[in-house]
């Protein structure tokens, strides 16, 4: 019966295909990641800029 409904084939290809959607998803995901990354290291980058920038006012003004 398993082979008249050929559910071997058939459980070989879902299973394909779920790796498949599997890998994307992690693709994905590490591409999210990479992106939110970017962003906080940047926002680090700016922070820093900006005490550098007070910093340097702050000895400008009180010499």
């Amino acid at each position: 019966m398993a082979s008249l409904l050929e559910l071997n084939q058939r459980y070989q290809e879902i299973k394909h295909k779920s790796e498949t959607l599997l890998d994307m998803t992690h693709v994905f995901t590490g591409l999210s990641h990479a992106r939110r990354s970017a962003r906080l290291e940047w926002i680090i980058i700016i922070l820093i800029g900006i005490e550098i920038f007070l910093y340097v006012l702050e000895i400008v003004r009180h010499p």
